[in-house]
C-alpha cells in the first residue's frame, strides 16, 4: 500500500507577542519572539527532507488585526520554497486570518490552495511511479 505523508500545523499566530517574554533579557526576548518563525522554518525544512506529499496550515496563521504585510510575505515565501520542491500547501483560514481579500496577500504561489469559508472538497492525487494514483479528499 502506498503511504501518504503530510505535515499539519495550526495556530501559528505569526506576529503575535508572547507575554512570557515580557521582562526577559533582550537576547532571550528576541529568541522567544522569533520562536514561531524558527518553528515554521523547521516545518518547511522537514517537509522537504521527509518528502511529504503536502502541508496543511489550518487556522489562525496570523495574529494581528492589521495582519502585517511582513508576516504575510514571510508565509508566502515559505510556500514558494515548498513550491520549488513540488509540495502543495493547503490553507484554511481562522478567525485571525485575512479571509477578506482586502487584507489577503495577492499572488499566492501555484502550489497553494486556500479553502473557502464554505465547505469545500479538494481532491489530492498522488502520482506513483507505476502510473497508479492515490487520491484523498480534504
Amino acid at each position: 500500500m502506498e503511504t501518504l505523508r503530510f505535515i499539519h500545523a495550526a495556530d501559528l499566530h505569526l506576529g503575535s507577542t508572547i507575554p512570557a517574554a515580557q521582562g526577559a533579557s533582550p537576547l532571550l526576548k528576541q529568541q522567544v519572539e522569533n520562536s514561531i518563525y524558527t518553528a515554521v522554518d523547521h516545518l518547511v525544512k522537514d517537509a522537504i527532507h521527509l518528502q511529504v506529499d503536502f502541508v496543511i496550515l489550518a487556522g489562525d496563521l496570523f495574529d494581528q488585526d492589521n495582519r502585517s504585510i511582513k508576516n504575510q510575505f514571510y508565509l508566502k515565501k515559505q510556500c514558494m520554497t515548498l513550491q520549488s520542491y513540488d509540495i502543495p500547501v493547503y490553507i484554511i483560514f481562522g478567525n485571525h486570518d485575512p479571509v477578506n481579500r482586502k487584507y489577503a496577500p495577492t499572488g499566492w504561489p501555484r502550489n497553494v490552495h486556500i479553502f473557502d469559508t464554505t465547505p469545500e472538497v479538494k481532491v489530492f492525487i498522488k502520482r506513483r511511479r507505476s502510473g497508479i494514483s492515490l487520491w484523498l479528499q480534504l
